[in-house]
């Protein structure tokens, strides 16, 4: 937990002395965060990711890299094997055979993978870089750069290519979607998703195609509960019941996931009236991610509560667009409060934090 801690310590030191400068159109606008800032910030982070030996699933992934073969034949049949993480694999195997057969190395470029597209986002879309960065750990989503980090690169890679959804480069969005499968399969979700989320926010006929996801969701329960039995047989196994113990869909955290959509329902008409497209889609995915959260709480499977991983990092620009865009008579008012309130949360739930790396031994 101090790890997190001094995470927090950081951006709070950064608020002090910088801050992002917003051009505002209305229906668009230009942001600008210092790099020094948005790159030590994110360093920050991407440094005690890369160093950890040990953090809920952190050894299977390091068991796996020192099991992996060597050779480029064999990460050319890495891609032909059965199993749904084929290109992961032929990734780990490519980079053991031409680069480094250190695990440290490898989990360093997943960490600079994922938090560098996260980065980037936050830098050219969010209207308060830190402040997001500071949701990025409160909310802890950061968690997700040290475990589960297969399924949360190809998150963060996707959320690093919104600009596809935003320029509707359908084709381009596809393919991407489909190499990101082959790292993990459950991003095939955003293949339908892509095709409702420029619909205007909490109209009708958004709402009917969430209605479909979440229905569409709901009826896959049952296969992807069988996935998690299946991963007894693997790896993961003895990490099962520490996922089962966070599986995403505790209620305190659909509440606080649910806040950003309540400040976007009741200012509907003037967000309606700004039609901000890339707002839009942020309310859009936020809405889904919610829904799926809540389908969550009665079923008892790990994976879905593990779906939203997808949609939650653009309600972390969401929020601080909402505070200075739409709330402007509250808006001092509104950045302390979730602020304090997001702190409450962090440390809720992070009780059970832990790290341990060589250079720190084990701290809690």
């Amino acid at each position: 937990m101090l790890i997190f801690n001094s995470m927090i310590l950081l951006i709070l030191l950064l608020m002090c002395v910088s801050h992002t400068q917003v051009v505002n159109y209305g229906i668009s606008y230009k942001v600008y965060t210092s790099k020094t800032v948005a790159y030590f910030t994110m360093g920050y982070i991407v440094f005690w990711a890369s160093l950890r030996i040990q953090f809920v699933d952190t050894a299977a992934y390091i068991s796996g890299f020192n099991e992996a073969e060597t050779g480029i034949d064999e990460a050319i049949q890495a891609l032909f094997q059965e199993g749904k993480q084929k290109g992961f694999d032929f990734l780990q195997i490519l980079f053991k055979t031409l680069f480094s057969e250190s695990y440290h190395w490898w989990l360093t470029l997943i960490a600079v993978a994922t938090g560098v597209p996260i980065m980037m986002t936050f830098r050219k879309y969010s209207v308060n870089y830190l402040y997001s960065m500071y949701l990025f750990v409160t909310s802890m989503i950061v968690v997700w750069m040290f475990n589960g980090i297969r399924q949360f690169l190809v998150a963060a890679i996707m959320f690093g290519l919104c600009d596809l959804i935003i320029k509707r480069k359908t084709i381009l969005f596809i393919v991407a979607v489909l190499l990101c499968s082959t790292v993990h399969t459950t991003i095939l979700i955003m293949l339908p998703i892509y095709f409702i989320v420029f619909e205007t926010p909490f109209k009708r006929k958004m709402m009917l195609f969430v209605l479909l996801i979440l229905m569409s969701v709901f009826a896959i329960s049952p296969l992807l509960e069988a996935m998690e039995t299946v991963l007894h047989n693997t790896a993961y196994a003895s990490n099962l019941e520490q996922f089962a113990e966070d599986d995403g869909v505790h209620p305190l955290r659909v509440l606080f996931k649910a806040i950003p959509i309540v400040f976007a329902f009741i200012r509907r008409e003037k967000i309606e009236k700004i039609n901000n497209q890339f707002i839009n889609i942020c309310i859009n995915m936020s809405t889904i991610s919610v829904g799926i959260y809540v389908i969550g709480i009665f079923t008892s499977g790990i994976m879905i509560g593990r779906l939203p991983v997808y949609f939650d990092l653009y309600s972390l620009i969401l929020i601080p667009y909402l505070f200075s865009y739409v709330y402007t008579d509250m808006k001092k008012q509104l950045y302390w409060g979730l602020g304090l309130l997001y702190l409450f949360f962090y440390f809720l739930m992070s009780g059970g934090l832990y790290y341990n790396s060589e250079l720190t031994g084990f701290i809690k």
